[in-house]
């Protein structure tokens, strides 16, 4: 069963926007919780949504500024070191993109439609930075496209070669912008 009573109308708004509560059905998941992979998802959400605000267990989700703050935080990166942020529609497709380097352990991760997949868009941030430091790397991309496309069902592959070119277009770019020189 999806609502747990009707929707109801509490009175006139106070500011804007719409608050959602979610509750575990006890029938599916019993006492067990899975607090760790929701609290995963809710970060990556309030990462991918920066503007919104996201809650579990009453304390509120850290967007850390969206995908660069998320970058920055990942590579622990330095205040004066070099990173790569770029935000751009291509056709019918909105590429946004985030590398820094710092002292952390190198990351690569990439969203299609919100989803954590591997595929064609990392690959494409990947040729785009080839050549510069691994070491210390947090590179991140998010790709918001109607049409996507999945090697198998379960949707852990994003395969589209224009979107791989795109997205290595959208580094390249950036790299020759980049005030700080990226080796």
């Amino acid at each position: 069963m999806w609502l747990s009573s009707p929707l109801t109308e509490t009175g006139p708004a106070i500011g804007r926007g719409t608050t959602v509560y979610a509750v575990p059905d006890g029938a599916i998941f019993g006492n067990a919780v899975p607090t760790r992979i929701v609290h995963v998802r809710l970060r990556e959400l309030a990462v991918l949504y920066p503007n919104l605000s996201f809650s579990w267990n009453s304390r509120r989700v850290p967007s850390f500024g969206g995908l660069a703050g998320f970058a920055r935080r990942l590579a622990r990166h330095k205040a004066n070191g070099p990173h790569l942020v770029a935000d751009q529609v291509v056709g019918e497709s909105r590429i946004e993109l985030a590398v820094a380097w710092g002292d952390g352990p190198a990351v690569t991760r990439g969203y299609v439609n919100q989803l954590g997949c591997t595929g064609s868009h990392i690959d494409g941030l990947l040729e785009g930075l080839a050549g510069t430091e691994e070491r210390g790397r947090a590179a991140l991309v998010a790709v918001t496209t109607p049409v996507a496309s999945f090697l198998g069902r379960d949707k852990r592959v994003f395969d589209d070669q224009t979107i791989n070119l795109a997205v290595r277009r959208v580094v390249e770019k950036a790299r020759t912008e980049c005030p700080s020189p990226i080796a």
